[in-house]
């Protein structure tokens, strides 16, 4: 009789050990205490060639940010990895998607989230004017020219990124220094010819006496009609706004060549401007892209 009520203790312990609950309207149970069982080992990281090859691997950057996305949900790390080789391609152009979630996270954590976000802007066209608004949304650290020249010290070694030209520059002690002068882009019209076209020409001849013989004199006009589109050009307009720019012994950055530029604000220094002592804001050079002109600028607006 004692061995059954120890028996019957033991399973009235078990029964409270391992109490089950419903789910729902189904008759699922969930086990509060689930068995010790071997978690399956984190995956490895990706290699960098890795994530290139999978990210080369999609026909669009869509597809691309995708299955980073879906590889994030499994692998935080994995799925970042493959979107930074995403971000490098030629169109890839979604700096909505940047900005916002799941990818802000890893974008603000990013070391090198000011250079991605140039890329990407320039792929879109190089509107920084209007894109810098959503990187200042996002609340990423990365500010304008026009900023900087309103409070040097506040913004002293921080990112600016701008649309500039280089207008001159002057080699001192192997190191190069170019006069970066700022654009902005503007949508400028034109309306050309499109489909078939009507031709009307009228020829007339005249004589005129001059006193001592006859000149002729002819006419000739034409005029040709038919459908006319209005076709819309960026096209970059100075904004006033001018910077030194240290570029080191990079040869590539091209005077009248418009580009997307990240710096580093270095302050102001004294300069002479004729025979004026001026305050002239200064920056490094950190990285630089052409603007996209084609498609998928286009598509990025």
């Amino acid at each position: 009789m004692k061995r059954s009520v120890v028996l019957l203790a033991a399973l009235a312990a078990a029964a409270c050990a391992e109490n089950p609950r419903l789910v729902g309207a189904a008759p699922t149970v969930l086990w509060e205490h689930a068995p010790n069982e071997p978690r399956a080992p984190a995956a490895a990281p990706l290699s960098v060639e890795e994530a290139r090859t999978i990210a080369a691997a999609h026909d669009a950057a869509h597809t691309c940010e995708l299955t980073a996305r879906a590889l994030r949900g499994h692998d935080r790390a994995r799925g970042w990895a493959v979107l930074q080789h995403c971000i490098e391609r030629p169109d890839f152009t979604d700096l909505e998607a940047l900005t916002s979630a799941p990818w802000l996270e890893d974008v603000a954590a990013s070391p090198d989230a000011a250079r991605l976000l140039a890329h990407v802007i320039a792929a879109r066209g190089g509107d920084v004017h209007h894109d810098l608004r959503l990187v200042r949304r996002a609340r990423i650290p990365v500010f304008s020219l026009q900023a900087a020249i309103a409070d040097p010290e506040s913004y002293q070694g921080r990112y600016l990124l701008l649309l500039g030209t280089p207008k001159a520059g002057h080699q001192h002690g192997g190191m190069r220094a170019v006069e970066i002068v700022e654009t902005r882009i503007m949508a400028e019209s034109e309306w050309v010819a499109a489909g078939p076209r009507t031709t009307t020409q009228t020829a007339t001849s005249m004589r005129r006496d001059d006193g001592n013989h006859a000149v002729p004199l002819n006419e000739d006009y034409r005029r040709s009609e038919g459908p006319r589109v209005e076709v819309l050009h960026n096209v970059s307009v100075e904004t006033g706004r001018g910077i030194l720019v240290d570029v080191g012994d990079d040869p590539f950055l091209e005077v009248g060549t418009d580009y997307v530029l990240l710096l580093r604000f270095d302050g102001t220094r004294d300069a002479v401007n004729g025979s004026v002592l001026e305050e002239r804001p200064v920056a490094t050079v950190v990285a630089y892209f052409e603007p996209a002109s084609g498609l998928f600028a286009r598509l990025g607006r």
